[in-house]
């Protein structure tokens, strides 16, 4: 009897300064079936999902070396289909704005449950 094929592991890069987070988050993926990736500012998320077919990045918009928004910039120019949805605790219009333009998928205000994550996630399916 031939088994049926296994579903393909999705890919996601969690990027946050506050390794806490990050592995909060990542174990909740984990526990969904996603293989995980983990970076702690913005030039080592830059340089993982470049190096790393992610289908998603989950990322802080206050890092060191490279904020989430320039983070998604310089990952949009050789990846321009990742999606991307960053992540703060400093809610600002211009905030929004500028990740618009950068190409994030959505702001989500710190703290966030985590199905107001896959709601997005699902939703661009």
């Amino acid at each position: 009897m031939a088994s049926s094929p296994s579903p393909v592991q999705r890919t996601v890069l969690i990027v946050d300064d506050d390794r806490d987070i990050v592995e909060t988050l990542c174990d909740i993926f984990e526990l969904r079936g996603w293989r995980t990736l983990r970076a702690y500012d913005g030039q080592d998320a830059v340089r993982l999902a470049t190096q790393n077919n992610v289908d998603w990045i989950v990322m802080d918009v206050r890092m060191p070396r490279l904020s989430g928004v320039e983070a998604l910039q310089a990952i949009r120019e050789k990846l321009p289909n990742v999606r991307v949805v960053l992540m703060t605790a400093f809610a600002t219009n211009d905030l929004a704005a500028r990740a618009e333009r950068a190409g994030a998928a959505r702001v989500l205000y710190k703290p966030f449950e985590p199905s107001t994550l896959f709601a997005v996630i699902d939703s661009a399916a």
